[in-house]
């Protein structure tokens, strides 16, 4: 009874009033508008499309077409590179020769068969002659 009694007389502690907490907010009306945006970074860039040239031939280049350099674009058809012709229309002239010597000793060679063959008929003998 008497825990009971000192319990009772116990004062119950104050109550304190709580201000009101706003929230600390900015409000500012958002514009729109075109921002450029530059970034720093690292790496290795690649190209989508790499094609890898070599010449079928050799020979002194006599010109360039000024659009082609490392990077760029070249359109289907383009003359990229033109190498000096000299060596290869003389190489076709020595070429053209040696086809018309060639030919000729054909010639040569299929009267030389008809004349043997016209001189193993007229034989009287069974050897060749």
């Amino acid at each position: 009874m008497i825990a009971i009694t000192i319990t009772s007389m116990k004062q119950q502690p104050k109550k304190k009033e709580e201000p009101a907490l706003a929230p600390l907010v900015d409000v500012f009306e958002v514009k729109l508008k075109n921002q450029p945006l530059l970034l720093t970074s690292y790496g290795v860039i690649s190209p989508k499309h790499q094609t890898s040239m070599m010449a079928e031939v050799s020979g002194r280049i006599v010109s360039l077409d000024p659009l082609f350099v490392a990077g760029g674009k070249v359109k289907k058809g383009q003359v990229l590179a033109q190498i000096d012709p000299s060596d290869y229309e003389a190489a076709l002239l020595d070429a053209q020769a040696s086809y018309s010597r060639a030919q000729a000793a054909l010639l040569e060679e299929q009267a030389r068969g008809k004349v043997a063959a016209k001189e193993w008929r007229g034989a009287t003998s069974s050897l060749p002659p």
